[in-house]
């Protein structure tokens, strides 16, 4: 019997003929150029009830010149309150995205997003849509206005600004609406709740016939006045930055940069760590954020995936401190069925580190448009010749509405070798969904110099089981599983084993709540327990908020404290817009360790509110405080505010990717006589300014 489920879906297609001589004026208004163009009106709800009709109508205007693809939004109001908040998250007013696939690989794709109230994103999709990069930032250009009964957006994309493959005359392209009041999405090419955004199921745009080629070229010079006080005085320190980015083709891209600034202005978020793991951090860096999706191994979230290159490790702190980046050199060939890219570069000396090289290679392919396959090699070296170096292999394959992912990787470190292995999937039986992933990692691995991969010596297998449901009612869906999960934990000579329930439904109120509970025998530095967990996270939004509470309490080794004991991990998260132009986060943090005797050792808690001002739509005020409070032994009247971290930025988007940036930031921490005491204190004016030739 034949297990593998084929999913058929409706290609629409659109054509874009229409050629103009009258460009249209870029303002939000649908003048007369408009409406001789090729036009589109067939949308379908995905969300709240998915293939229904929208409750409001859509229609979509697209052009074309020799250097822009045009396409304009008609959004009628009739029956809704218009959300224009001018927020920070698209998803607190009423939006539009347009999907552009221009290599029509099925595989990865653009997005550009513009709300009624004027505020833009762009990003790319990977994976089949299953992964999104938000890093990438585009030169396009788009007006919005809001009218009694609708509200118009506009977008103008130069072909120059993305890449695209010259010789397809069809793109793969999709069109997104959203509604806030009523939390309704609705597409053009239909996207169902179960299989979600596919890039292979979007609709064909034909006679799509760029003519914009040439060798275009991007100099980002960016200059830099930063203020630092500490323990050991003041200082001033300017700097000047150069970034280059050289489209040597529509599909062929050189990036460089020379002495660039990679100092965080905002602190990465604090974390009270109690696992045997290190914390990955995210990246912010802009030269490493572009083009970052071409070194990524493919998992599609099915997997850890093997990250033997981790940007985060060039020019990695020492003693609080980046290590200088003398200079780095991206090299990027995007073609339909074949990606291949090259990052290089010079870290300078510092403190205890010593100067060093370091490189990656990667090479990607695609096969029958829903799989991929590639492979990474990564290292480093010092001047002294001690040296890193790791490479992966990767698989990905889309088959309907499931997914299977293979990974391997080597590892060498001053001659000492290592590998691991790590596969999964996700494959629907009817209504019935089931996970595996399998992972092994050798004891000898070693990739601490070039990635994240800090799991040597461990050996995993889990399988989940149980029905995925799509509801009419008032449970939009409904996920109900068992797990089962064996481990062999670094070091320990017994397997870990344990069992888990799992219940995740998701109400058409856009609230939902995942819910775990696992017990097992647990092996950690050689003790033997009954493990126990249960967690939960509840999550909502609706138009003007949005919010996330988790709470993990389980029986298990503290890593932290070096014994087992009882712990609890709890998080709170909160958007609140009040007004159009005021934003209120709030983010906190609870750990909660128990001794062996099972009295409270200690509560450590992390408070980080935020206002955002977004003075104009290009303009925004932010101010932030974090502060850390450790209480012992459940002695409230002994809690100490160890640290507190106070910053303000104002950031202002002069132009296209160009911004001015002032920054305050002051950091003070616990000394030996239990008062705070300044750590350090950090002012910088930054201005960043794209040319484009």
């Amino acid at each position: 019997m034949c297990f593998i489920l084929i999913f058929i879906t409706l290609i629409k297609n659109v054509d874009v003929n229409s050629y103009t001589a009258d460009l249209p004026e870029i303002d939000g208004i649908i003048e007369e150029v408009w409406l001789q163009s090729d036009s589109l009106s067939d949308f379908v709800q995905m969300q709240p009830f998915e293939k229904s009709k929208p409750s409001e109508q859509t229609v979509v205007y697209l052009l074309q010149d020799d250097e822009n693809l045009y396409v304009a939004f008609r959004c009628y109001a009739h029956n809704h309150k218009i959300m224009a908040l001018l927020g920070n998250c698209e998803e607190d007013e009423d939006h539009v995205t347009l999907f552009l696939d221009s290599f029509n690989n099925k595989t990865s794709a653009y997005y550009f997003t513009v709300t009624a109230s004027g505020r833009f994103y762009d990003g790319k999709l990977t994976d089949d849509g299953l992964s999104t990069d938000e890093s990438w930032d585009g030169i396009w250009y788009y007006g919005a206005k809001i009218y009694r009964n609708r509200y118009e957006i506009e977008f103008k994309i130069p072909f120059k600004s993305i890449h695209y493959n010259k010789e397809a005359l069809t793109w793969g392209i999709n069109f997104k609406r959203f509604i806030a009041t009523k939390q309704e999405i609705v597409y053009w090419n239909e996207v169902t709740e179960k299989r979600g955004l596919r890039i292979s199921d979007f609709g064909a745009l034909n006679h799509i016939v760029p003519k914009s080629s040439g060798y275009y070229f991007e100099f980002y010079p960016e200059g830099i006045l930063r203020y630092d006080q500490d323990n050991e005085g003041k200082k001033i320190t300017p700097n000047l930055t150069a970034n280059f980015t050289w489209d040597l083709t529509s599909q062929i891209t050189l990036l460089a940069t020379i002495n660039p600034d990679f100092a965080h202005i905002e602190a990465d978020p604090y974390t009270l760590n109690l696992t045997r793991y290190p914390i990955r951090l995210y990246e912010r860096r802009p030269f490493f954020v572009e083009g970052s999706d071409i070194f990524q191994l493919s998992s599609g979230g099915i997997i850890n995936p093997l990250e033997v290159y981790y940007s985060r490790m060039v020019g990695k702190p020492v003693l609080n401190s980046p290590v200088p980046i003398l200079g780095a050199l991206q090299f990027v060939n995007k073609k339909k069925n074949c990606d291949f890219g090259v990052l290089c570069a010079a870290i300078d000396s510092f403190e205890t580190e010593m100067s060093r090289y370091f490189g990656v290679v990667r090479l990607q392919g695609r096969l029958k448009k829903r799989s991929k396959i590639g492979i990474i090699t990564v290292g480093t070296l010092t001047q002294q010749q001690d040296y890193n170096a790791a490479g992966a292999f990767d698989v990905f394959h889309n088959f309907g509405d499931n997914s299977v992912a293979i990974q391997s990787a080597l590892s060498v470190k001053n001659a000492k070798w290592g590998w691991a292995s790590s596969a999964g999937s996700k494959i629907f039986f009817g209504k019935f969904l089931t996970t595996t992933k399998f992972e092994i990692y050798s004891d000898s691995l070693d990739v601490s110099e070039t990635g994240y991969i800090p799991y040597s010596g461990l050996k995993r297998l889990s399988i989940a089981l149980g029905p995925w449901l799509y509801l009419k009612k008032s449970i939009r869906t409904l996920y109900i599983a068992s797990e089962v999960d064996i481990e062999k934990n670094p070091g320990e000579e017994l397997w870990s084993k344990s069992i888990c329930l799992i219940v995740n439904p998701y109400f058409r109120n856009n609230w939902g709540f995942y819910s775990t509970i696992a017990v097992g025998d647990y092996c950690n530095d050689a003790l033997t327990y009954l493990f126990r967990r249960f967690s939960l996270s509840i999550w909502g939004r609706r138009a003007m908020y949005a919010t996330n509470i988790i709470t993990v309490n389980e029986y298990s080794y503290n890593w932290n404290q070096q014994y087992l004991a009882y712990q609890s991990r709890n998080s709170w998260i909160l958007f609140y817009n009040p007004i159009p132009r005021l934003t209120l986060s709030f983010s906190s943090n609870c750990w909660i360790e128990w001794d062996t005797l099972n009295s409270i050792e200690a509560i450590t808690l992390r408070f980080r509110p935020r206002i955002d001002i977004h003075l104009l739509k290009n303009l925004d005020f932010a101010l932030l405080n974090e502060a850390i409070w450790i209480n012992p032994e459940q002695n409230y009247n002994d809690t100490e505010l160890v640290s507190n971290m106070f910053g303000a930025l104002i950031s202002w988007n002069i132009r296209p990717k160009s911004w001015i940036y002032v920054a305050f930031n002051d950091y003070r921490a616990e000394n030996e006589h239990g008062s705070l005491h300044l750590k350090n204190r950090i002012g910088a004016i930054k201005i960043k300014y794209f040319l484009y030739f």
